[in-house]
């Protein structure tokens, strides 16, 4: 029975390393990328190595970040020392997380007019696009009230 089990659990951990080495297309001059990025720090910690290499080949790579990733309660507790929740909390929280965000992304190589920030509601996503779209009432974030957050910076 334990070979049974060790073969799928070794099977699916073999095919997840060969996947991960598979070598992307190359990239062209031409070529125009978006990352798309739930969250300001995915996108760079996902895909640095993406960037890097289109902005070698002279590619156009741009970003397009969902949320300012404001509504992570654990991140307010590690960026301010002490536990905290409230709208002046997470939006403070979203200024930093995008300017961390730019900071990164002007290591790679990007600047400020490749990235394109929507700042919708961190925890709302989903719930907008099922129960909140067209004429139906505005979904509102539970820890800002806003159905819409307003990032400067």
């Amino acid at each position: 029975m334990k070979k049974l089990i060790l073969f799928p659990v070794l099977f699916l951990f073999i095919a997840h390393f060969a996947y991960a080495v598979v070598p992307l297309a190359k990239i062209e001059p031409d070529d125009k990328i978006l990352i798309v990025a739930p969250h300001p720090d995915d996108a760079t910690l996902a895909t640095a190595g993406v960037i890097q290499e289109a902005l070698k080949e002279k590619a156009k790579v741009e970003i397009l970040y969902i949320t300012a990733g404001e509504h992570n309660i654990p991140a307010l507790l590690f960026y301010k020392g002490y536990f905290t929740r409230g709208k002046k909390a997470a939006i403070e929280l979203g200024q930093i997380r995008r300017s961390e965000s730019r900071q990164a992304c002007k290591v790679l190589g990007l600047e400020k007019d490749n990235l394109i920030f929507l700042d919708y509601p961190d925890s709302g996503i989903l719930k907008m696009f099922l129960y909140h779209w067209g004429k139906r009432k505005p979904f509102v974030d539970s820890l800002t009230k806003l159905s819409s957050i307003e990032i400067k910076g």
